[in-house]
């Protein structure tokens, strides 16, 4: 049984240290059993991991420890099964039971709140230190994903060099990134969020836009890297999934390059509604909602809501491979 409440207890450590890297709860869990057990890793989440090189490291330890453990259980099987005694099967049966109960004794008792609590905190304070480098990075948590987009909890160990004694509306987060600033916690406490709000290091901060700019923004990378790749999210279109339905998907988009398919041409000549079955419902420009006529064209800067096949519109605004 001592295997076994090894077993758990890695689960626990390995979820809570890919939970620092910024991976959610439930899907950090599952990511550790499948790699401690060797089953359901090739799922697409799986990507999650692979794509980042600290994941990347801690997965190869969680695989490398999940064999070890595999080969370590299949010699007490074989030990259990050599000691299980047929002439004497009451007092095996006994020692049996004793074991297992003494198991479940164990989980409960490092389920409980107060004992769990410290032993996460424990867990993270060490992983922050391996991972963050000492407070020389911020420390990006994702609480939830919805395709591209996410909401993340961040600890503010570096302010980006574009919230610099820049106030959230001068950052223009939402207008250029497409990051919406929910719920900034200083000094354990909430602080009201308005237009003259400036973000501070210390601040623990909760957004929520596409998943690669918040990353890209909050980040912590070399001031010429990340300069860089800042220019390349405020070309990049932000698209938001307003509504499902199977294949086609109501969806608002910023528009900040305007597709080929729409340069100095109008809706009518464009032909987005005929060749990709897309429906532009409104465009919002400079605050005012405009009519949409056969002369109307799209600039940057427009907000669109659109609704088709979602791939198409992928395709159009997010250089993605069409399906006409």
């Amino acid at each position: 049984m001592a295997i076994v409440v090894v077993y758990v207890a890695l689960i626990s450590v390995f979820s809570t240290l890919f939970q620092i890297t910024g991976l959610a709860k439930d899907k950090a869990r599952f990511q550790t059993i499948s790699l401690l057990t060797g089953v359901g890793f090739t799922t697409a989440e799986s990507e999650t991991v692979t794509n980042n090189p600290v994941r990347r490291k801690l997965a190869i330890a969680c695989m490398f420890v999940g064999h070890l453990l595999s080969i370590v259980i299949l010699s007490l099987v074989v030990d259990t099964i050599a000691f299980f005694d047929i002439a004497n099967l009451e007092n095996s049966w006994e020692i049996l039971l004793i074991s297992f109960g003494a198991f479940a004794a164990i989980i409960i008792v490092f389920n409980l709140p107060f004992i769990k609590k410290p032993i996460n905190s424990l867990i993270k304070r060490i992983g922050f230190v391996l991972y963050f480098k000492k407070g020389k990075e911020n420390v990006l948590t994702m609480m939830d994903r919805y395709d591209k987009e996410s909401i993340y909890q961040i600890k503010i160990n570096v302010l980006p060099e574009n919230l610099k004694d820049k106030t959230l509306f001068k950052s223009k987060l939402k207008e250029d990134y497409n990051i919406n600033v929910m719920l900034i916690r200083r000094d354990n406490r909430n602080i009201t969020i308005s237009k003259s709000t400036m973000i501070q290091e210390g601040d623990t901060v909760v957004v929520f836009g596409n998943s690669h700019n918040i990353n890209t923004v909050f980040g912590t990378k070399h001031p010429g890297a990340q300069k860089e790749e800042l220019n390349e999210a405020k070309l990049r279109n932000a698209i938001h999934i307003m509504e499902n339905y199977q294949d086609k998907a109501m969806v608002e988009i910023m528009v900040h390059k305007v597709p080929e398919i729409l340069k100095e041409t109008t809706l009518y000549n464009s032909s987005i509604k005929g060749q990709y079955g897309i429906n532009i419902m409104l465009i919002k420009r400079k605050e005012l909602i405009i009519d949409i006529n056969q002369d109307t064209t799209i600039e940057v800067g427009d907000t669109l809501v659109l609704f088709g096949p979602y791939k198409n519109i992928e395709y159009l605004f997010d250089n993605e491979e069409p399906n006409k």
